[in-house]
């Protein structure tokens, strides 16, 4: 079973408002969800728009932990993102600046529900200022008992944007957002070989991509194994001299 998890938030009590992260999310919902691009489950596959922290810690419960448990889970979030006391934090709608490990949801513990649910590949993205800063979290993915053994999970990260910067938009979505749904939709080449895209592949043109407009997304792929599990290449076998080149 393939299941999405995708939050956008742009309604906040104790902060500033945002403008396009819940567009941003629906948009990587709908794309993923397309049975030609993604073939994630209907049913199981949620979509949260300026959720509450209880809200997106009951729906993430009930992605990940219901049963059958999914074989790949993919994540995405767009909104205020912050550094804090050491780790990185998803700001929510009842977020308070000063109190982020108590009112925010921290990348940490998304990790420890992975480290429990044990899918077979995980995709996490954040399209948020200061994403970069997820490398903070690593410590709790990498141990000697969680990696390197035959069918422990694998997990591929994607942050827009480096620890020290923002998260730039446009009329048309966020800078990051848009370069990765650009890879997904196939305006941007990645490559024709095979049959499904990897997040590290994308996530290596997107970083190429956002140089222009001030942005360093950081890209991590750990015990990666087997065939991509992102999405569909909608380039597959599209060059008309593959045949020749085979």
């Amino acid at each position: 079973m393939r299941v999405l998890l995708a939050i956008g938030c742009n309604t906040y009590e104790h902060t500033s408002s945002l403008a396009g992260a819940e567009v941003d999310a629906q948009r990587m919902f709908d794309t993923l969800m397309r049975p030609a691009v993604g073939q994630y489950d209907e049913t199981r596959s949620k979509l949260l728009l300026s959720p509450s922290l209880e809200q997106a810690r009951h729906c993430l419960r009930d992605v990940l932990f219901a049963e059958p448990q999914p074989e790949t889970f993919t994540f995405y979030f767009a909104g205020h993102g912050g550094v804090s006391a050491g780790g990185f934090y998803m700001w929510l709608r009842d977020t308070t600046p000063k109190g982020q490990s108590m009112s925010a949801l921290p990348l940490a513990d998304i990790f420890r529900s992975l480290n429990e649910a044990c899918p077979r590949q995980s995709n996490i993205i954040i399209d948020a200022c200061e994403s970069g800063g997820l490398i903070e979290d690593l410590a709790v993915l990498l141990k000697p008992g969680l990696l390197g053994d035959a069918g422990t999970p694998a997990l591929t990260l994607l942050a827009t944007s480096a620890q020290d910067q923002t998260s730039g938009e446009s009329p048309s979505g966020g800078f990051g957002t848009n370069a990765i749904l650009d890879c997904i939709e196939g305006r941007d080449f990645i490559q024709d070989s095979s049959s499904a895209l990897d997040l590290v592949e994308i996530g290596l043109r997107v970083s190429t991509r956002l140089r222009d407009c001030g942005q360093n997304p950081v890209v991590w792929g750990l015990n990666l194994y087997g065939p991509p599990r992102f999405c569909r290449n909608p380039r597959y076998a599209s060059d008309p001299t593959a045949p020749l080149r085979d």
